[in-house]
């Protein structure tokens, strides 16, 4: 079985190799850079001792599976950029990189050269675009990455810079060749995009995974445990999953046409960021005698109406965190005065306990919720002071008794639900050692998330039946990213849907009356 350290280089690697794009789930590698050579190598000298294991009897299975497919993903990348022959020993690969070079000076420099010369021979500019874009069209695209050094004299300015400026965007392009050679298959292999969100998609989980032994190797310093197994998801897009519908027509209602529907009202539904409220409305009908899905505002807060199952409610998004302008307790408190509903429902996602005994997407359904962040600090002993607030006995029933439900993940295993008590504090938990001291303090807990807090401080103050369910989206443990967090929210959302979907499902709870 390989070292840790082994596992832990390996995904150093990665990071330098791959470039971090916010506005994608997954990132892709530095295909938009000229000098990705460097962060290749050293990945592929990291994979190589990997490769050569071929004993992995003593494996656990999740790295028994593990290494051979990102070893695979990296093979395709290689092969789609025409580096297959880097992938062999250091002596092949410095007799390969120096034939390059050679091929390089002699199919490319001098005849960049001796055009240069022919250039201001005729022409009192060289900047001159005419001759730029023939040259471009006559001499075949350079390899930058593998070329050698030059001296600034021999780049032969402006010229070069024009043809490398050129010839770099040409390279860099989304034209990519079959893959031939690679483990016997010859097809036409996706782009460098795919690609490299599967290889993001495995960094991840790789740096989760050693993030998860080395805690687990400072608990036991004499005896190192084994690593236990992780139930990931393989790599998967979310707008190709059937739970990602398309969002419905929403139309603007005057201020007047909301409010007159007041008495129509039986819930609010919370939702705390984008993703979670797109995943509600994916599941909300107009409301009884509408064509549309109702948007209005009322003062400072934004309100959707429609339907959910056989309930007409308000849904509504608040700010992150439970205390501060916008926050859960004060959207609460105002949504209670305007809509006077029946009972609030929050859905949306959390951080799981223990990827042991819980799944991504699996949906926790909070019993109570634990303020974990009112405390006593003292110099020897920190005392817990928050005040443990219960969810709706009614709702938590309903929510309890739903033996139908199904949810399936993009691997097609059913998501679960997991009913109990959950954290809730301002912090956007990321570490594994304050995770830890946390579950510690309060072993009962299932999750943990940051608004169910506030929620659960108005409702209770102003006397409205609440309960809280939220897909598990992450662990927490110092690899939190959001590409899960579309998924635990439609778990979450789901399920919601399927309870509302009941007759009478809120019989016993009444209007609030101010």
């Amino acid at each position: 079985m390989p070292p840790l350290e082994q596992l832990e280089e390996l995904a150093k690697a990665l990071t330098r190799f791959l470039w971090h794009d916010e506005s994608s789930f997954f990132a892709v590698p530095r295909a938009q850079e000229a000098h990705r050579l460097p962060g290749f190598l050293r990945v592929a000298d990291t994979i190589r001792p990997l490769r050569d294991l071929q004993e992995t009897s003593g494996w656990p299975p999740w790295l028994k599976e593990f290494i051979p497919q990102l070893i695979k993903i990296f093979d395709v990348l290689a092969y789609t950029w025409g580096w297959g022959e880097l992938l062999k020993p250091e002596e092949v690969r410095a007799a390969y990189i120096q034939r390059r070079h050679e091929q390089f000076r002699e199919s490319y420099l001098i005849p960049i050269q001796e055009a240069a010369r022919l250039c201001r021979m005729h022409f009192s500019s060289i900047d001159c675009p005419s001759v730029v874009e023939e040259l471009c069209e006559t001499i075949p695209p350079i390899d930058f990455d593998l070329m050698p050094r030059m001296n600034p004299q021999d780049r032969l300015d402006p010229l070069w810079d024009a043809i490398y400026r050129k010839q770099g965007a040409f390279l860099l392009g989304e034209s990519f060749p079959s893959l031939s050679g690679a483990g016997g298959d010859a097809e036409q292999f996706a782009p460098d995009r795919v690609l490299g969100e599967a290889l993001k998609f495995a960094h991840r989980k790789l740096e989760r995974l050693v993030a998860q032994a080395k805690a687990e190797q400072r608990t036991s310093p004499t005896e190192q445990p084994p690593l236990r197994p992780v139930l990931e998801l393989p790599f998967y897009l979310a707008e190709d999953q059937p739970w990602h519908g398309a969002l419905p027509e929403v139309r603007e209602a005057a201020f007047k046409d909301l409010i007159s529907q007041v008495g129509q009202i039986d819930l609010i539904l919370f939702t705390v960021t984008d993703i979670e409220l797109h995943a509600a409305l994916r599941l909300v009908e107009p409301l009884p005698r509408r064509k549309f899905v109702q948007k209005g505002f009322v003062q400072q807060e934004t309100y959707y109406l429609g339907r959910l199952g056989t309930c007409n409610m308000a849904v509504t998004k608040c700010r992150m965190g439970s205390v501060g302008s916008g926050s859960a307790e004060l959207a609460t408190q105002h949504a209670i005065q305007i809509w006077r509903p029946r009972a609030i429902i929050m859905a949306g996602i959390a951080f799981g306990k223990e990827p042991a005994k819980q799944r991504i997407a699996d949906v926790l359904v909070a019993s109570e919720i634990i303020p974990y962040e009112p405390q006593r600090v003292g110099e020897a002993l920190t005392i817990r002071r928050g005040a443990v607030v219960p969810a709706s006995t009614t709702l938590l029933n309903r929510f309890d008794n739903v033996p139908h439900w199904s949810f399936s993940r993009p691997d097609r295993s059913p998501s679960g639900k997991v009913v109990g008590p959950v954290l809730s504090g301002e912090k956007l938990v990321d570490d594994l050692a304050f995770k830890s001291s946390l579950f510690n303090a309060h072993p009962t807990a299932i999750g943990g998330e940051m608004e169910g807090a506030g929620l659960a401080a108005a409702a209770h103050r102003h006397g409205v039946p609440w309960i809280m369910a939220k897909g598990i989206c992450d662990w927490a443990d110092g690899a939190k990213h959001d590409s899960h967090q579309p998924l635990a929210a439609a778990a979450a959302m789901s399920l919601v849907h399927n309870v509302l979907s009941q007759a009478d499902v809120l019989h016993g709870l009444e209007k609030k009356i101010l």
